[in-house]
C-alpha cells in the first residue's frame, strides 16, 4: 500500500499508524500496572515463590517507569512509537522467559506463551516485520527452554509454541492488514480535505469553510493568496527535501498567524486565506516579514482580494491570485498586490491584447512606424526603424509599452515582431519597384521571439519572399534578450550573419549589459540607450563614460548608435564623441510610411546612397586613439591622445568639409574662425585658407598610404604644425577622406 501513496500521503500514512501504535504502547503500559499489582497481591495470599513474587514487582515498577517517561516525553514517544512499542516490550519478553524457562525449568509456559504468542498482534506494522518480531523471541524462549528443561517439558513448549504459533500467525495477518487497511482508506479520504505535506485545508475544504465564514459573520472579508517565489530554483539548489521543509515552515506561519483553520494550501507553493479585511493587512505584512529568515532567496509574495456580496468565492481566488502573479517579475520589489478598480481595468486590458493579437494583425490594427535614423557627420539618412503600433477600433492608438510587455509574459510577441518584419520588407520592396529612395531597415527582437520561434528562418523566408536584399534588413536584438540566454542567442546572431543580415545590440548599457558582451557576441553595431543622452550632462562622467564606450566599440570594430536625441547641443555633444549614428526626436518622431515619404520628398529628410553607405560606416568605426597611435612618432613629438582630431574630406572644387572631430578640434577651429558654417549641419566646410596652408600635404596624403607631416604654417596668423594620412575616398562624389591631427 505504501507505493500507492504521494509523498504527502505517506507522511500521513505514517503518522496515523505512530498515533495508533501510541494507544496500543499507553495500553500496554498502563494495563500491565494493574495486572502486577493483582499478581503481587495474589502472589502473597498463595505464598508463592519469592522470585515469581519478585518478577511481579520489577515489573510494576517497570510499567510505572515507563509511564512516566510517556508522561514527560509523549511527543517523542509518539513520533517514534512503532519503534517504540518494540523496544518497550524487550524488557517484559526477557523477563517472561526467564520466568518460564531458566528460573522455572520444571513447569510448561503455557501462560508466559500466550504473553508471547498475542502480543504482536497489537502492534501496528507490516505484517511480515510483526512475524519476524514473534518468531524471533519464540526461537529464543525455545533455545532457552531445551537448554534448561527435562525433554518432556521441552517438547510440551514446543508444541504449545507449534500450536500458538498458527493461531497467532492467523491473527497477525488478519488484524494487522484489516487495521492498515482501514487507515489507508482514511489517509485517501483524508488527503481530499486536508494536504499531506503541509496539513492545512485543501482546495475543496477550504471553499467549504470559507463559505461558512461568510454565512456567520457581517464583516468585511478578504482572500489574501501566498506565493513563494523562486521556489523552483531553490529546489535545484538546496534539494526537493529542504523545499517541502521550506513550505512546511511557510504553511506553520500561515496557521500561527491567520489559524489553520482560515488556511490552505491549493498547490505547489501557492497558499490562501480568509480573513477579516480589517486585519488581513497587518497580518499579512507579519507573515512576509517572518517569512524572510526562512527562505531570503524565495519571498513570500501576497495578492488581496476583498470580497464583495454576490462574489463566487473560486473567482474572487482566481482574482487574488491573479493579483500575486502579476508580482512574478518583482522589479519594483513589490511582495503585495491589491486585485482593486485599477488593478482590474488593467487585467481586462491585458486580456484584450491577448486575445485580439490575431485578429489586429488579420484586420491591419497592426501598423508599422519608422524612425528615421541619421548619420551624424553628414545629416543624411543612413538607415530607419521599424517600429510597432496598434491602432485599435476600442481601444484607439495603444503605444509599444502598452502591448508589448503583455505580449511577451503571454509568448505571443513572436507573432507581432514577425508581422512587422512582413509589413517593413513589403515597403522596401514597394519603394525598390517605383524606384523611391530605400535605406536599410531595421526590426526588433527579443529573447521570447526566439524562444518561441525559428526567428532565423522565418524572417529569411519573409525577406525571400517579398524579393528583397538581405542586406537591407537589419536585425536589433534587445539587450535584456541576452540575459541567460546567451548560448542561443549567439548561435542565431551566427545564423544571421551567415544569411547576410547585419545584427545590431539595441538597448546597449539599459541595465544588464556589461562590456564583455561586446566579446561574447559578433555585433555589428551596438546602439546606445537613451538614457545616455538624456543624462549627458548631468555629470560630467557621463560623457567620459559614453566617450570611451564609443572609442572601444571603435576599436573592436563595431559601429555606435545613440537613440534618445531630442536637443541640438546633444546632437553636437554626441558628434564630438564620435557615435556615427543617432537617432531621436530632433529628427523626427516614429511616423507612418507616408509620412516618411513625405519628408523625403519635401527634402526635410535626404537617404543616403547606396554607393556611399559603406564608406561612411568605415569613417563612423575609426578610432581616433588607433590612428594616433598607429603613427610613427618622431622623438620630438610630444603630444597625448586629446590633440585636435578630425576626419575631413577634400572635394575636387578646393573645398574642405569636417567630417567627424574631437572637441579639441572644434574648439580649435571655432576659436579661431575656420569654420564656414556651423558643426550642427552635418558636413562642416572650412574656410579656403586652410584648404590653401595645407594643399600640398593634402594632395600627398591622398595619394600615398603614409603618414604627412606639416611644417609649421601660419594660417590667419596662427601657427599650426600637423599631420596628415589617407583614408580613403567617396565613391559616390570623388571626395578624399584623411586623418588629421594639429600639433600646437
Amino acid at each position: 500500500m505504501k507505493e500507492e501513496f504521494t509523498a504527502g500521503e505517506q507522511r500521513f500514512y505514517e503518522q496515523e499508524i505512530n498515533k495508533d501504535n501510541y494507544k496500543t504502547l499507553r495500553f500496554f503500559s498502563y494495563v500491565w500496572m494493574p495486572l502486577s499489582v493483582v499478581n503481587i497481591f495474589s502472589q502473597g495470599l498463595a505464598h508463592v515463590s519469592v522470585i515469581k513474587y519478585s518478577v511481579s514487582a520489577i515489573m510494576l515498577v517497570y510499567f510505572i517507569a515507563v509511564g512516566i517517561f510517556d508522561r514527560i516525553w509523549g511527543a517523542k514517544f509518539f513520533n517514534k512509537a512503532t519503534r517504540t512499542i518494540y523496544v518497550v516490550q524487550v524488557f517484559p519478553l526477557v523477563l517472561a522467559i526467564l520466568l518460564g524457562t531458566l528460573l522455572d525449568p520444571a513447569r510448561d509456559a503455557i501462560t508466559i506463551f500466550l504473553f508471547l504468542a498475542f502480543m504482536p498482534v497489537l502492534i501496528l506494522d507490516k505484517p511480515r516485520n510483526v512475524l519476524l518480531w514473534m518468531v524471533f523471541w519464540t526461537v529464543v524462549f525455545l533455545a532457552c527452554s531445551w537448554a534448561v528443561k527435562e525433554p518432556n517439558v521441552f517438547m510440551s513448549d514446543f508444541i504449545h509454541a507449534l500450536e500458538f504459533g498458527i493461531v497467532s500467525a492467523a491473527a497477525i495477518v488478519s488484524v494487522t492488514n484489516n487495521r492498515m487497511t482501514k487507515i489507508h482508506h482514511y489517509i485517501k479520504a483524508l488527503s481530499s480535505v486536508i494536504d499531506p505535506l503541509t496539513g492545512l485545508q485543501t482546495m475543496t475544504a477550504f471553499e467549504e469553510k470559507a463559505r461558512e465564514v461568510r454565512d456567520e459573520t457581517n464583516q468585511e472579508l478578504s482572500i489574501a493568496y501566498f506565493n513563494i517565489a523562486g521556489l523552483k530554483k531553490f529546489n535545484e539548489h538546496h534539494g526537493y527535501q529542504a523545499g517541502n521543509d521550506l513550505l512546511c515552515n511557510i504553511a506553520s506561519l500561515l496557521g500561527n498567524t491567520f489559524e489553520m483553520k482560515y488556511c490552505s494550501r491549493f498547490a505547489d507553493d501557492h497558499f490562501v486565506v480568509i480573513q477579516r479585511s480589517s486585519v488581513i493587512n497587518e497580518r499579512i505584512e507579519e507573515v512576509l516579514k517572518k517569512a524572510t529568515s526562512l527562505g531570503k532567496n524565495c519571498p513570500v509574495q501576497a495578492g488581496i482580494y476583498a470580497l464583495k456580496e454576490g462574489d463566487i468565492l473560486a473567482i474572487a481566488c482566481d482574482r487574488a491570485k491573479s493579483a500575486v502573479d502579476s508580482l512574478s517579475d518583482n522589479i519594483m520589489g513589490k511582495n503585495i498586490q491589491y486585485y482593486d478598480e485599477a488593478f482590474q481595468k488593467a487585467e481586462e486590458h491585458k486580456h484584450y491584447i491577448q486575445y485580439h493579437l490575431e485578429e489586429a494583425i488579420e484586420k491591419g490594427w497592426i501598423k508599422t512606424y519608422y524612425q528615421p535614423i541619421i548619420r551624424g557627420s553628414t545629416n543624411k539618412v543612413c538607415n530607419v526603424e521599424a517600429l510597432a503600433r496598434w491602432i485599435d477600433p476600442n481601444l484607439g492608438f495603444l503605444s509599444p509599452g502598452e502591448f508589448i510587455p503583455i505580449l511577451e509574459s503571454f509568448h505571443k510577441l513572436h507573432a507581432l515582431d514577425l508581422e512587422i518584419v512582413r509589413q517593413a520588407v513589403q515597403a522596401v520592396a514597394e519603394q525598390l519597384a517605383s524606384g523611391f529612395p530605400v535605406s536599410p531597415v531595421s526590426v526588433n527582437l527579443s529573447r521570447y521571439d526566439f524562444e518561441n520561434a525559428d526567428m532565423v528562418a522565418e524572417i529569411i523566408r519573409i525577406v525571400d519572399e517579398a524579393g528583397v536584399d538581405h542586406g537591407l534588413v537589419v536585425i536589433e536584438i534587445t539587450e535584456s534578450a541576452l540575459l541567460n540566454q546567451e548560448e542561443l542567442i549567439s548561435k542565431e546572431i551566427i545564423r544571421f550573419h551567415d544569411a547576410g543580415f547585419q545584427v545590431w545590440m539595441d538597448d546597449f548599457g539599459s541595465g544588464w549589459s556589461s562590456l564583455n558582451l561586446l566579446t561574447q557576441f559578433p555585433f555589428d553595431q551596438i546602439k546606445l540607450d537613451m538614457q545616455f543622452a538624456f543624462r549627458i550632462n548631468d555629470d560630467p562622467r557621463n560623457k567620459l563614460v559614453v566617450k570611451h564606450m564609443v572609442e572601444l566599440a571603435q576599436q573592436m570594430g563595431i559601429d555606435t548608435l545613440i537613440e534618445g536625441i531630442e536637443t541640438k547641443e546633444q546632437y553636437l555633444i554626441f558628434k564630438e564623441i564620435g557615435c556615427d549614428k543617432m537617432q531621436g526626436y530632433y529628427y523626427s518622431k516614429p511616423v507612418p510610411l507616408e509620412e516618411l515619404q513625405r519628408l523625403i520628398k519635401e527634402d526635410k529628410l535626404m537617404f543616403e546612397q547606396f554607393d556611399e553607405r559603406h564608406y561612411y560606416s568605415f569613417i563612423g568605426e575609426i578610432s581616433f586613439m588607433d590612428a594616433l597611435a598607429n603613427r610613427q612618432r618622431s622623438a620630438d613629438d610630444n603630444y597625448g591622445i586629446e590633440l585636435p582630431m578630425a576626419i575631413l574630406e577634400l572635394e575636387h572644387a578646393k573645398e574642405l568639409y569636417v567630417l567627424r572631430a574631437n572637441e579639441p578640434f572644434v574648439q580649435f577651429i571655432e576659436e579661431n574662425n575656420f569654420a564656414n558654417g556651423s558643426f550642427a549641419d552635418g558636413e562642416t566646410p572650412l574656410i579656403h585658407e586652410a584648404y590653401e596652408a595645407f594643399e600640398t600635404v593634402y594632395c600627398k596624403a591622398l595619394t600615398s598610404e603614409q603618414w604627412q607631416n606639416v611644417g609649421e604654417t601660419i594660417v590667419k596668423d596662427v601657427k599650426i604644425r600637423a599631420f596628415a594620412r589617407k583614408i580613403g575616398h567617396n565613391p559616390l562624389t570623388g571626395r578624399g577622406a584623411f586623418f588629421l591631427a594639429i600639433i600646437r
